[in-house]
């Protein structure tokens, strides 16, 4: 904060930032701050109302009577967040599913750390999955391309991608092993 605040004088001082400029940040910080406060409050009332209907436990039961491997039960929840990753932002979709899939994962006897970080890769992968990738429509945005062009692009990383994801998934100790050196296990 106080870094802001020096900066700001300094700018104000050198005349390199305008009341004007202030102004429009300002209101920028706003508008940004406000949709993911938005975010976070939907989100949470979403937890709420998944807990107060038992859905963790029905999904539980669900994807345990399907799998009751470790490796069986991260790749189905993987391959549930790579398709919600496609829809939404990786911010959000942490924000929803983390409840619902953190009791299983310890049920599974998966390590928290392992989940959160095969989490952030299976969401991360999603948005840059085709046909829905949220990420594809922001770059053929930018780069002024069609979206095809961008799908067509990104396609050979994909395969590297998703080779690592199943890797850290069925092997824990890649994610695991930096953690466990450090803290113990």
């Amino acid at each position: 904060m106080l870094a802001i605040d020096y900066a700001l004088l300094l700018g104000l001082i050198y005349r390199e930032v305008s009341w004007k400029n202030l102004w429009e940040t300002l209101e920028d910080t706003v508008i940004m701050t406000g949709s993911i406060m938005l975010i976070f409050a939907v989100a949470g009332m979403f937890g709420w109302l998944v807990t107060l209907e038992n859905i963790p436990t029905m999904i539980n039961n669900l994807i345990l009577s399907i799998t009751t491997s470790r490796a069986g039960v991260i790749l189905l929840i993987d391959l549930a967040l790579l398709i919600l990753g496609c829809f939404l932002d990786t911010t959000a979709a942490l924000l929803l599913v983390t409840p619902v899939f953190l009791p299983l994962a310890i049920q599974a006897g998966i390590d928290p750390v392992h989940l959160g970080v095969t989490m952030t890769c299976a969401l991360m992968l999603g948005v840059i999955t085709p046909p829905f990738g949220i990420c594809l429509f922001v770059v053929s945005d930018v780069a002024e391309l069609p979206v095809a062009a961008v799908t067509r692009a990104s396609l050979p990383y994909l395969i590297p991608c998703i080779i690592t994801l199943v890797l850290i998934s069925v092997f824990p100790e890649i994610v695991l092993f930096l953690p466990n050196m450090i803290f113990g296990t």
